[in-house]
């Protein structure tokens, strides 16, 4: 490749089809020492666009290849200030084609600020893009950065809370946590909202008694799930790992395993488990009494965290009664403990 660059001019050649240079092909492949040799020499090729307006910057950030983007911004920084025929700029494409990493690395890079306000040529911020599609991870790292103004209108008059409140790919309780954040941090809806009939406490286009059928039917699979828990959880207590102990008459009834450390985290998470999981049943139980949709959201979400928090609380009652009853220093046991580390894990990690 060496070779074939000390041709005069074939770095920043253009092929007719869709004006890319080789440049561009190294950024939609990802190939970082093609990129580092294709500039070392002239940062004429990273100023280049395509017939779309695309530099390799903004093909880089398409293609989620950060390591390339990198390279591009550590040979030419001002290629990042490059929007192509739309008016975005690698950001607002990164967000177009839901590539997190990209989004990360850039909030990461000081120097990339100016990128994280600017608006398309419809007046669209990467918030208003990321508000108008279905990428949880995007509009939450967004909405949690102090740097991102949630005030801007597009062209349109709407601001992104106006694209969440109206966007049928979120669920309704994550809307509602986001909505409730932006508007702590000023980001109310715009008067064009307002106008075109958006009421500020609505979430979607549906009306209310859309809504809430749909809210108690996730409250219906949720109870399902609560009322399973309750009903393992209540048995394990009453089924201790073990047995207990039958021969002497002043510990007759008591469970064999009870001074067992692992013992003690069954009892412990086997009870969380129980009483959440009750208390997630009374309160969509109440629920189902509601016709108010804000208040049936409030159940929603409530009975929702108990639920979960309860299977978290049986995954570690099971893995603690499996561990209790096995020999000690046994690969049986440690995998026990492993397999149960690692489910809690997926548990926290999906919550978050």
């Amino acid at each position: 490749m060496r070779l074939l660059l000390e041709k005069e001019g074939l770095a920043t050649e253009q092929d007719q089809l869709f004006g890319w240079t080789p440049l561009h092909c190294a950024a939609h492949v990802g190939h970082q020492e093609a990129t580092k040799l294709l500039l070392q020499n002239s940062s004429t090729p990273a100023f280049l666009q395509d017939n779309q307006g695309m530099s390799a910057l903004h093909i880089a950030a398409k293609q989620g290849h950060v390591n390339v983007m990198e390279e591009i911004i550590s040979h030419n920084p001002d290629a990042c200030e490059l929007v192509d025929n739309s008016g975005r700029n690698p950001l607002h494409v990164a967000i177009a084609n839901a590539k997190l990493n990209v989004v990360r690395f850039i909030l990461k890079k000081p120097r990339l600020d100016s990128l994280i306000n600017a608006t398309d040529n419809e007046g669209n911020t990467p918030l208003h893009l990321a508000a108008g599609r279905d990428k949880y991870s995007i509009i939450t790292i967004l909405v949690n950065d102090s740097r991102v103004n949630k005030k801007i209108q597009n062209h349109d008059f709407q601001k992104p809370i106006d694209l969440i409140r109206t966007n049928p790919n979120l669920g309704e309780l994550y809307k509602s946590m986001i909505v409730k954040k932006l508007d702590k941090q000023g980001g109310r809806a715009s008067l064009g909202s307002l106008v075109n009939g958006i009421n500020i406490h609505e979430v979607g286009h549906e009306n209310n008694e859309t809504k809430c059928h749909r809210l108690k039917n996730i409250s219906n699979i949720h109870l399902l799930v609560a009322s399973l828990i309750a009903t393992v959880t209540f048995t394990a207590g009453f089924t201790m790992p073990g047995g207990y102990e039958q021969d002497q008459p002043s510990t007759k009834g008591v469970a064999m395993l009870s001074n067992k450390t692992s013992f003690k985290v069954f009892v412990i998470a086997d009870s969380i488990a129980f009483y959440c999981s009750s208390a997630s049943v009374f309160i969509q139980f109440c629920g189902s009494l509601e016709h108010n949709y804000h208040l049936l959201l409030r159940f929603t979400r409530v009975a929702a965290t108990l639920t979960y928090i309860s299977s978290l609380g049986m995954v570690l009652a099971f893995t603690s009664a499996i561990h209790a009853v096995m020999p000690r220093s046994t690969m049986l046991a440690y995998y026990t403990i492993v397999s149960g580390i690692c489910c809690a894990l997926a548990y926290i990690i999906g919550f978050l």
